[in-house]
């Protein structure tokens, strides 16, 4: 664990970062914007699976590029996405998502302000218990104890991501589902903690178990939210934050459901590298940024990897919401941006004008 004796002081927020309109490097090209002048936005990733070997070059066990981490989260800086969430779904990956948010070496060469969380993902709850069916209570001490030294350098800022996940009861049952979700609201109420929750075709029962134990933790965000509008009305009642990517975009019916969410309760996301704007997607023609793409086989590092979803990408989310919501892409960066730092108890400054 590296470590992160040198960010217990308050986390400064950087400048703004300006976006750059050019067809080189690896910067946005901003499609049909015409002679648009440079305009700055700050923007959080609030879930991004940074330790997934896809940013170490890694595919399915192969190694097909050299890593590179640090070139990604540039490419996100360059566009104005200047804070990550590092979201974390077992322990050994509570414990590695600690590990880089507290790289002062990568925060400085990236430019990239990075938090993280520290959980169990519903589809992993297993991990929490034997094969009996017993609390495995080592496994919940060294997780409590990444917390603590987490929360302590105030670069661990929620516990998660955890929830209810019925579509891939293959993994795991919804008991032991249940049973692990329990303990982690215990956990943030425990640390004082707000929650990167999971909530997937539960049919209701997310909202119920939430409704009956909401009281006990802080904030919380329903993040690649993919539901109705009525079931993300009944969230919005229970004072929950929910956040939107690619794939909260995907359908007509979609499309419909973010706009009747207002921007004081939405979080911009990734969930990179999985959930960006497809072709196929009823958002497909709302984006106006594209960045040169390669296949993973003929990586270059100025491109993006095709497939490969990075911080940058949380531009065609803003671009979307901007549409849907009938305002510019700079007052949605500017709302949510807010959002991610009250939910999550970042320092709220105004960004320099040096």
């Amino acid at each position: 664990m590296l470590s992160c004796a040198a960010f217990v002081a308050a986390v400064g927020i950087r400048k703004a970062t300006t976006v750059r309109m050019s067809v080189h490097g690896s910067t946005a090209v901003r499609a049909g914007s015409g002679s648009m002048a440079s305009q700055k936005i700050r923007a959080m990733d609030v879930a991004l699976n940074l330790t997934d070997a896809m940013y170490k070059g890694q595919y399915n066990g192969s190694q097909k590029h050299p890593a590179d981490m640090e070139r990604v989260l540039r490419r996100g800086v360059s566009v104005g996405v200047d804070h990550a969430l590092v979201l974390a779904g077992t322990l050994s990956e509570s414990r590695e998502a600690l590990a880089l948010a507290c790289d002062e070496s990568l925060r400085a060469s990236s430019g990239c302000d990075l938090f993280c969380t520290a959980g169990v993902h519903p589809t992993r709850s297993k991990e929490l218990f034997d094969v009996h069916g017993a609390l495995q209570s080592k496994y919940l001490e060294e997780l409590r104890g990444v917390i603590e030294r987490g929360k302590a350098t105030g670069r661990l800022v929620a516990v998660g991501e955890t929830g209810l996940d019925y579509d891939r009861l293959h993994f795991c049952d919804i008991e032991t589902q249940k049973r692990s979700f329990l303990i982690q609201i215990e956990l943030a109420e425990e640390y004082e903690l707000p929650m990167l929750l999971h909530n997937r075709n539960t049919a209701g029962d997310f909202v119920a178990f939430m409704r009956a134990r909401r009281t006990r933790f802080t904030h919380g965000v329903v993040h690649s939210y993919t539901g109705s509008a009525d079931e993300a009305a009944a969230l919005l009642e229970l004072g929950l934050y929910i956040g939107l990517n690619g794939c909260s975009f995907k359908t007509e019916d979609n499309l419909d459901t973010a706009k009747t969410i207002p921007l004081e309760r939405v979080l911009v996301e990734t969930d990179g590298p999985y959930c960006g704007v497809r072709p196929t997607h009823a958002s497909a023609t709302m984006i106006r940024s594209s960045w040169p793409a390669n296949d993973k086989k003929k990586y270059e590092p100025h491109a993006t990897v095709k497939g490969r979803v990075e911080p940058c990408h949380v531009l065609h989310v803003l671009e979307i919401l901007a549409q849907l919501h009938d305002t510019s892409v700079e007052k949605v960066a500017r709302i949510t941006f807010e959002n991610s730092q009250r939910v999550f108890g970042l320092p709220i400054q105004e960004p320099s004008s040096a």
